[in-house]
């Protein structure tokens, strides 16, 4: 969530990403980890709280990997994509987290 604004200068020089590219990123992780906190705390009520915080790493993990791959094939709007699809995902841990305090003696 917060490594993006350090990497943005060296990222906008690789695949020429202007002002408003730059916009679009620093915007995408917000814009899809909003989404999903009111749904992620439901979730992790529903299904468990290790879960959601489980799947929620892994797709994170996946994610980043896929990060340099998608900005060398698709530029800027894949990278504002797969950081939407990252915020999207982290969403639900700061819920999750709180459900599993709730058992926490």
């Amino acid at each position: 969530r917060l490594s993006l604004g350090p990497v943005l200068p060296v990222l906008s020089e690789e695949f020429t990403i202007d002002l408003y590219g730059k916009g679009q990123l620093l915007s995408a992780f917000s814009t899809g980890y909003l989404l999903t906190q009111v749904g992620g705390g439901w979730l992790a009520d529903r299904c468990g709280a290790g879960r959601v915080v489980g799947a929620s790493l892994l797709l994170t993990g996946v994610l980043l990997w896929a990060v340099p791959l998608v900005g060398d094939g698709a530029g800027v709007e894949g990278l504002t994509a797969v950081y939407f699809l990252i915020g999207f995902v982290n969403g639900p841990l700061f819920p999750a987290c709180n459900v599993m305090l709730r058992v926490v003696p």
